[in-house]
């Protein structure tokens, strides 16, 4: 572990200008030193100091490589988007460069409005501005014709109003144009969102994965630091308890012998005379005190062999609950696991049916497109046959005039040949007698009286079927033309409705997509905290225990050894 340590922290290292204070005396382990932000050890035979003049001149030629570099980025995407701008002007209709005129020529020409007749006008004014604006194409392009810093338009004598109407027209023109793409562009950019926001949800649950690895990773680094540590500590403590109660022990051995050894000699200078009677006495006493100080540690040393041996029974008992404990905790981890595999198999899940919502969506969206196009499908129809039904009443009427032209020649002819008849029977009947001509006048003035009644009966008829199939044109156009209006105002209606869903449908799929996410990611955190505070305290735990059973361990072999000695 401290290789690794030493190592990330010898890739990490800064400039050597900016820890030229550290003390070479002093080297950097793993446990003095944090793990990103340490500094290497330095020896007096490998430094090299460079001088601060040239540390400075190197930022300095950095900065400037740098500014050069920011620069060149600056130039290259401001060429990228004048060549966007060329482009775009270079595809411009022609609707666009007249739009343009106009507003030119209304800028340059800031006069009000005159109240002229239809009759002021002289109908060469719209020619005369547009022959300008054909033949001047490149001045009004680049801004009219400039004399210094300001522009001069050509004065010509147009009304207002009607340049006014005119580029009301042609703004009405180009939104009726662009109106026919709005509604599928609009699909089509609500569906890359929704996906642009599935992928970013995606990466940015990869990315917590990733950090949550990663932190995984130092934790568990950090964790085997002070473990090693504590147990260092811990190891050092118990020496220095075992030392001391050595000692005391030691002490309290030499204190015991010295008060003997004076008592001893105390009897001796009282009994010198009797010293040669005595030397087997106490000879037989220090024999007896020795094997009594022996037998003292015979038995300390079998006391603490059977405690030893009790705590190692109570080790291995905790020992094994431990395990039962990781145990546990392992099965706990692997049912979580699993709980968090079903839930990402479930967010795919929801992700899935999001994304056949989301067809569903478009293919509804293509329905309601071609029920628009229906719709105007019919209204072509209707149009049609508007026109039909125009094209009928123009045909009945030249019929009509037809008949008329008709019943106006008819009765012509007819005189003209009663006339010749007449006069074939005049000349035929010169020779008859005055009651012959009577009847021959009383019958053409029967026959002109009955041409007259015709006629007149004819034009009532003819004016009547006029008038009726004129009102019943009328009302089939009045008819097809509210019908007209009827459909085009249902199909706003349903256009705009199904835009207000569809937008409503979306929110509400992300806002719900989002708690889930949320809520999900939420309950996760929460219980990988919890399972690592269960892993620290018993991980913990079970350092403890085995550092307690290595000491009791080591004391049982210290006894061990004393008493073959001692054997």
């Amino acid at each position: 572990m401290m290789e690794i340590d030493i190592v990330k922290a010898s890739a990490n290292k800064p400039m050597p200008s900016y820890y030229d204070d550290i003390d070479i005396s002093e080297a950097d382990t793993a446990l003095n030193t944090p793990t990103v932000k340490r500094k290497p050890s330095i020896t007096p035979s490998n430094s090299k100091t460079p001088s601060p003049e040239l540390l400075h001149k190197i930022q300095a030629l950095e900065m400037e490589v740098n500014q050069l570099v920011e620069n060149e980025i600056n130039l290259k995407s401001q060429l990228l988007m004048l060549k966007q701008q060329q482009q775009k002007q270079g595809k411009q209709s022609a609707l666009d460069r007249i739009h343009r005129h106009i507003d030119r020529f209304l800028t340059s020409n800031q006069q009000p409005i005159s109240d002229k007749n239809a009759s002021d006008l002289s109908g060469n004014e719209l020619p005369a501005l547009f022959d300008e604006i054909d033949a001047n194409v490149d001045q009004v392009e680049h801004g009219a014709t400039s004399v210094g810093d300001t522009t001069h338009y050509p004065a010509i004598d147009i009304p207002s109003v009607l340049i006014l109407r005119l580029k009301a027209m042609i703004d009405h023109f180009m939104k009726n144009k662009g109106a026919s793409a709005v509604s599928h562009a609009h699909c089509e950019k609500t569906r890359l969102l929704l996906e642009c926001q599935i992928q970013n949800l995606e990466m940015a649950l990869c990315t917590c994965q990733d950090e949550r690895d990663e932190y995984e990773t130092t934790l568990e680094m950090v964790r085997r630091e002070m473990e090693t540590m504590l147990e260092e500590l811990e190891d050092t403590r118990q020496q220095r308890l075992r030392y001391k109660t050595q000692a005391s022990r030691l002490r309290a051995g030499l204190e015991a012998i010295q008060k003997k050894k004076r008592k001893t000699s105390a009897q001796r200078d009282d009994d010198v005379d009797d010293e040669d009677e005595d030397e087997d006495e106490d000879e037989d006493e220090d024999e007896d005190e020795a094997t009594e100080a022996i037998r003292l540690m015979y038995n300390e040393a079998e006391r603490q062999a059977v405690d030893l041996d009790r705590e190692c029974k109570r080790q291995a008992l905790t020992l094994d609950s431990i395990r039962k404990e990781l145990k546990l905790t392992e099965e706990k981890y692997q049912a979580m696991k699993a709980e968090k595999n079903k839930q990402t198999k479930q967010v795919e899940q929801s992700n899935r049916n999001l994304t056949r919502r989301i067809e569903m969506l478009e293919l509804h969206n293509q329905d309601h497109e071609e029920q628009l196009l229906l719709y105007h499908a019919k209204i072509h129809a209707l149009q049609i046959a508007l026109k039909a039904a125009k094209s009928d009443a123009t045909v009945q009427l030249t019929r009509i005039c037809q008949l008329e032209r008709q019943s106006m020649l008819d009765p012509a002819q007819y005189v003209i040949r009663m006339q010749d008849l007449f006069k074939k029977e005049l000349a035929v009947s010169t020779t008859t007698t005055e009651p012959a001509l009577d009847i021959h006048q009383r019958l053409a003035d029967r026959i002109e009286f009955e041409q007259r009644e015709w006629k007149q009966r004819q034009l009532l008829q003819f004016q009547k079927k006029f008038d009726m199939d004129l009102l019943r044109v009328n009302r089939e156009i009045l008819t097809l033309s509210s019908r007209l209006t009827e459909i085009e105002m249902e199909a706003d209606i349903t256009q705009s409705r199904h835009k207000e869903a569809m937008a409503l449908m979306r929110h509400q799929i992300n806002m719900d997509f989002e708690h889930k996410l949320q809520k999900l990611m939420a309950l996760q955190h929460q219980k990988e905290r919890e399972l690592h505070d269960q892993l620290e305290v018993l991980y913990q735990k079970n350092q403890t225990l085995q550092d307690e059973a290595m000491i009791l361990y080591g004391r049982n072999m210290m006894m061990a050894h004393k008493l073959g000695k001692i054997a």
